[in-house]
């Protein structure tokens, strides 16, 4: 299944993806009617529930699918199939039993393939308590529950799986009204004894049934050997209308119930390798009174599964949720409401590493429907679904699935570019102006070099065609006026310090793991690709932003890279002359993604920028590269009256090196104090690193001041002349 994990990683999202109908009311939710989605051309159409202004405090409507996604790379050629569990993005939708079983299925895998979408999540025990194909269990064949609404399960897996399809089944878990015939005791009853039906004329699973458990824990082995990826138990809950007289529980028995059953199922699914998800409501979230009802607490959930995915449906919120009359009129808004209640939980971000309950990955669902039966509501089209996936991204979150119970989506909406690269990047807020990405896909640098672009409107013209779906990068010329130095500490150590001097632009440490260079953590000034500043077209808040950002690889103005080569780019206060060679032309600016990209040490990075024609963004201004690497080299390449000059140095401002040129105070004044700290032996650590940067910042200019250590891979950085705060990468 190495072909899945390859289509993760290749395809990209475009920001317009399409969400999950679920049919689940919920305190803040407003909830509606579902049937099970059959795709034929006498589907049942969603309807929404008689009392849908009621919360779930009052009462949730029973009806409703609650479509979970787990996301999760399983690749069986791997001996642990959970090793790259979170490094998968899944961006998925949900297909019927129905339609799974039928010709149709043919065009949605064609549709997947001229896609982004890399998952589907696939009904087996479905909304009427039978299995989509005839699986042959002990219990299952005692049940009789399969059916051949899919005539052969494992062919259609692996047909799917050679598309490089990943495949979540979706078990519908204890409602179900299919067994109350075949098995009555393992059900809900009434204080007479028959069994508990709601008011929607279902009747439930008693969660505490042991029997019951294996039961599901028997579908799960089913759906092993079927070959899904991964499994997916959706009502895992408790029936709203289901009181203490019906349960003999109280909230918390509800809870303590649910979790037990979890603890159970994640246990006997990891046994067999198969990665577990749990669908829950999203105003379980925060909300006890709602967790109390249905038992499904969002944290003790999440520390039995491998991912948890809440439906966050903008049109099941009640008014005045997150502060609207009407969510469902604002997508953006309320999914990032959603989400950040989410983190504010389980931690803050969606994969793993920083979330005290474990190593869930958090995977909502989005609504992709339009919820016609609300007197003020919107048509949910690719726009509000781009939206909605931004809002995930914003929230630093990366992973979703869209829910449609007839398995009718826009696919236009996950078209990839001819290019073949529309992966969304996402992006986390880490401060005011401050951003990170950890960049996904191919910025298709080899391409770009070919082109042999020597204008910004040429660079533009490229940006737009191939990276940015057609927004506008507008670079323009950048003149920062830089001070750098090159330091070995008291621990050998070989460290890079930069100061890069603007206007105090936004900024983004952006991390690239090109599948054919070498990977690197540098700074991009976000002004150079029109957003965040006055004058700018575009800012962070903006759906442009997604698009813009699939362009930041090449707007670094420092980094390092996994070698221990560091680079960095500095204007010159001397116009720019170019010596036209013939050779390939590249503007200086770009050839930081390349040497990064492409080089290990200094020697290397020299003589691949011998092999160009170099081209300023300004009429004005020349620029030069500082270039370090841990073996203890430092150069300066600059390019003055048509010529390129390298000059060894372990210092560097905006002063020309390579000639004997007077300049005023201002500009010759940093590179003196750098010149003179160097000189003394002042620089003996990172600490000591950052306060010669601290020393020769300009007040007021100084956007962010970096100390990169060339042998471990990472980097110091203070944004705003702020010192007291630095972020440190990799964490």
């Amino acid at each position: 299944m190495n072909n899945i994990f390859s289509k993760s990683i290749l395809r990209v999202i475009t920001a317009s993806l399409f969400l999950i109908v679920l049919f689940g009311l919920l305190s803040g939710f407003e909830r509606l009617d579902h049937s099970n989605a059959d795709d034929t051309a006498s589907q049942t159409e969603v309807i929404p529930e008689a009392s849908l202004n009621e919360t779930v405090s009052e009462t949730i409507s029973e009806s409703s699918a609650e479509p979970e996604t787990d996301e999760t790379i399983s690749e069986n050629s791997v001996s642990d199939p959970f090793a790259h569990y979170a490094d998968f993005k899944v961006r998925g939708v949900y297909i019927s039993g129905y339609m799974a079983g039928s010709s149709k299925m043919d065009q949605v895998i064609e549709n997947i393939d001229n896609s982004v979408i890399n998952t589907v999540v696939i009904d087996v025990k479905n909304d009427d308590g039978e299995l989509v194909w005839k699986a042959q269990s002990k219990m299952v064949l005692e049940t009789g529950c399969g059916t051949n609404i899919v005539s052969d399960m494992p062919a259609l897996i692996d047909k799917l799986h050679e598309h490089g399809i990943y495949v979540i089944a979706r078990c519908v878990t204890f409602r179900d009204p299919y067994l109350p015939e075949h098995h009555p005791e393992w059900m809900l009853h009434n204080p007479d004894g028959s069994v508990f039906f709601d008011k929607d004329k279902m009747s439930w699973i008693d969660p505490t049934n042991r029997d019951a458990w294996n039961y599901i824990a028997e579908i799960g082995q089913d759906c092993k050997e079927a070959g899904f990826d991964e499994i997916q138990f959706d009502y895992v809950r408790y029936s709203t209308g289901a009181n203490e007289t019906i349960t003999g529980l109280d909230k918390q028995g509800k809870i303590d119930a649910v979790k037990s059953f979890a603890a159970y199922i994640y246990e006997a699914m990891h046994e067999i390798e198969l990665p577990v998800s749990f669908d829950v409501f999203g105003t379980i979230i925060n909300s006890d009174v709602d967790a109390g009802i249905v038992g499904q607490d969002y944290y003790s959930l999440s520390l039995s599964a491998d991912a948890i995915s809440p439906m966050i449906y903008p049109s099941h919120y009640s008014n005045g949720a997150f502060g609207f009359d009407s969510p469902d009129l604002y997508p953006y808004e309320t999914i990032k409401g959603a989400m950040e209640d989410s983190k504010k939980i389980l931690g803050t971000d969606s994969s793993a590493n920083n979330i005290p309950s474990g190593n869930v990955v958090v995977r909502p669902w989005l609504q992709g429907f339009t919820a016609t039966w609300l007197k003020d509501h919107k048509d949910y089209s690719a726009e509000e679904l781009k939206q909605q996936i931004r809002a995930v991204y914003d929230s630093g979150h990366d992973q979703w699935i869209v829910w449609n119970p007839s398995g009718k989506y826009p696919w236009e909406a996950f078209a990839e570019t001819e290019e073949g690269n529309t992966q969304a990047q996402t992006f986390t807020k880490l401060g005011e102006g401050v951003y990170f990405c950890d960049y996904q896909g191919d910025y298709m640098l080899d391409e770009y070099l070919k082109a042999n672009i020597k204008t910004t409107e040429e660079f533009d013209e490229w940006m737009t065609n191939n990276l940015t779906n057609g927004v506008p990068t507008e670079m323009g010329a950048v003149k920062p006026a830089c001070s750098c130095f090159f330091a070995t500490g008291a621990d050998g150590e070989h460290l890079l310090g930069r100061n890069y001097d603007k206007y105090q632009t936004d900024a983004m440490i952006l991390r690239t793991t090109p599948s054919d260079g070498y990977a690197s953590i540098g700074i991009v000034d976000l002004a150079l690709l029109n957003l965040c500043l006055e004058g700018c077209s575009y800012t962070m808040d903006d759906a442009e932003a997604l698009d813009l950002i699939r362009a930041t690889p090449y707007a670094i103005a420092d980094g390092i890279n996994d070698q221990g080569l560091g680079a960095a780019l500095l204007v010159i206060d001397k116009k720019h002359e170019v010596a036209d060679t013939q050779k390939d032309d590249l503007l200086i600016y770009m050839s930081m993604r390349a040497v990064l990209d492409k080089c290990a040490n200094v020697e290397e990075a020299v003589s691949f920028l011998e092999n160009y024609d170099m081209y300023s963004p300004s009429s004005r201004n020349s620029y030069h590269i500082f270039l370090t690497d841990k073996g203890g080299n430092a150069t300066v390449i600059e390019w003055v009256d048509g010529e390129t000059y390298r000059v060894d140095s372990d210092a560097v401002a905006n002063t020309v090196l390579s000639k004997d040129v007077k300049y005023p105070d201002n500009l010759g004044a940093r590179y003196g104090r750098l010149r003179t700290a160097l000189d003394e032996g002042s620089v003996n650590s990172k600490q000591d690193a950052m306060e010669l940067l601290k020393f020769v910042s300009q007040p007021g200019k100084t956007d962010w001041s970096a100390v990169y250590d060339l042998d471990n891979f990472s980097v110091n950085v203070c944004f705003a002349e702020n010192y007291e705060k630095s972020y440190t990468f990799p964490e």
